[in-house]
C-alpha cells in the first residue's frame, strides 16, 4: 500500500519531494502541477510548431504563451543555469 501522495506546484519543492519519494520504503506518488503556456527548453520541433500554430489561430491564453515561452529561453542563458547531464540523476557527474 502506498503513503500519503504529495503534489508540487511550486518549483523549488521539486528537489525535497524527490527526496522524500526516494528515502521511503514503499510506492510513492507524486503529482507534479504544471502550466500548460510553458513550452519546456527540451520541447521537440514539432511540439514548438504545434504551439506556434495554436497561438497563430487565437489561443486564448497567446499572451501569457509567448511571456513563459521568452522568460524561458532567456532563462537558459543566464548564469548559473545547470548544463544538461549535470542534474540529479545524470550519469558521469564531474
Amino acid at each position: 500500500m502506498a503513503g500519503e501522495p504529495v503534489s508540487v506546484d511550486v518549483a523549488g519543492l521539486v528537489e525535497a519531494a524527490w527526496r522524500e519519494a526516494l528515502a521511503a520504503d514503499r510506492p510513492f506518488v507524486i503529482g507534479f502541477r504544471t502550466d500548460p503556456a510553458v513550452i519546456p527548453p527540451h520541447a521537440t520541433r514539432e511540439q514548438a510548431e504545434a504551439v506556434v500554430s495554436a497561438i497563430v489561430k487565437g489561443d486564448s491564453d497567446r499572451g501569457g504563451m509567448i511571456r513563459q515561452g521568452i522568460k524561458a529561453k532567456v532563462q537558459e542563458f543566464l548564469p548559473g543555469r545547470r548544463q544538461e547531464g549535470n542534474g540529479p540523476g545524470a550519469q558521469g557527474k564531474r
